[in-house]
């Protein structure tokens, strides 16, 4: 079925409303799909408020049913939408994402932008950027245009305020389209980046890990690499010191669905409370580990509690 609708396993495509409707047609009679308000960032945010942490996510939909289906359930996590104006009438309707899971547990994602393909500088509160301990990017916002430009502003204020910015690569396939982009932010804005395997190796464009790792160690980053099973691999820009940390136990890979998205939370909310980025790699996967047991990328479980129960976090 894959093969069928043009798209390549474990990774995103971007296609359009019919498409999205066509593959959506085709999908098995017996499927039972999981409807969900999901999105890369978004899902990094649920986690860190499932932690205990304050997040706000600045994203756009339109006022229809999948728009307020998608602020409800994230102020519902007590996450903040951060959007200036109500969710008005439009044309485009709000973006949505298919996550087509396979036998083994793998995802592949067509993704239709709807409305959120116009985020621009007026739709962002830069006031809000001010007030963050951590300003974090998702890779997906330089296939819009007009998202670049609010990233532009958004990134010129956090340095501007000495706020910490992170970036999120996403998707192999869109490291390769935006790898100058991207490569450039390295040398000058980003100081945390959170990959995959395959997506590092395309950003400095290597097919060693290895060869991936000296270029984040080169560049003074602090990073987070997942590699599925194998754990991940964390780099201190403090020390430059490269340590591993293993895949938290998993009864059951069910769906894969926002497991790096979930470790970036982990991650994300060690830093930011006084862990050290090996500590801040274990919580980030323990996180993922909650995220593949079951369909759908949001938790399911409080991860702070699984965490306590851990021994990662105090009461």
């Amino acid at each position: 079925m894959l093969i069928d609708a043009g798209l390549t396993k474990a990774t995103m495509t971007l296609v359009g409303d019919e498409e999205a409707e066509k593959i959506v047609a085709s999908l098995p009679s017996r499927s039972s799909p999981v409807i969900s308000a999901g999105g890369s960032a978004a899902t990094t945010m649920v986690g860190l408020s499932s932690l205990g942490g304050r997040a706000g996510f600045i994203g756009k939909v339109a006022d229809d049913e999948r728009g307020r289906q998608f602020v409800a359930e994230l102020e519902n996590t007590g996450v903040s939408f951060i959007y200036p104006a109500k969710p008005t009438g439009s044309s485009v309707g709000t973006g949505y994402c298919l996550a087509l899971v396979t036998p083994d547990g793998e995802r592949t994602m067509a993704t239709h932008l709807g409305i959120s393909s116009l985020l621009s500088v007026g739709d962002v509160d830069l006031s809000e950027i001010e007030a963050a301990s951590i300003c974090y990017l998702e890779g997906y916002l330089w296939d819009q245009s007009s998202a670049r430009d609010a990233v532009d502003q958004i990134v010129e204020v956090a340095k501007g305020a000495g706020i910490g910015v992170a970036l999120s690569l996403s998707d192999a396939r869109c490291v390769e389209r935006h790898r100058r982009e991207f490569i450039g932010l390295l040398s000058r804005s980003i100081d945390i980046v959170l990959s995959n395997e395959a997506e590092i190796e395309a950003l400095f464009d290597v097919d060693r890990l290895d060869q991936a790792i000296a270029e984040l160690v080169d560049h003074g980053i602090t990073a987070a690499v997942t590699r599925g099973a194998l754990g991940s691999l964390v780099v201190d820009a403090s020390d430059e010191k490269v340590m591993e940390v293993a895949a938290w136990p998993v009864r059951q890979v069910v769906d894969t669905t926002g497991a790096g998205d979930l470790y970036a939370a982990g991650f994300l909310y060690g830093l930011t409370h006084g862990m050290d980025v090996y500590s801040s790699g274990e919580l980030g996967s323990l996180c993922a580990s909650e995220a593949v047991e079951h369909l759908g990328g949001r938790p399911r479980s409080s991860l702070a509690e699984l965490a306590r129960q851990a021994g990662m976090l105090r009461e």
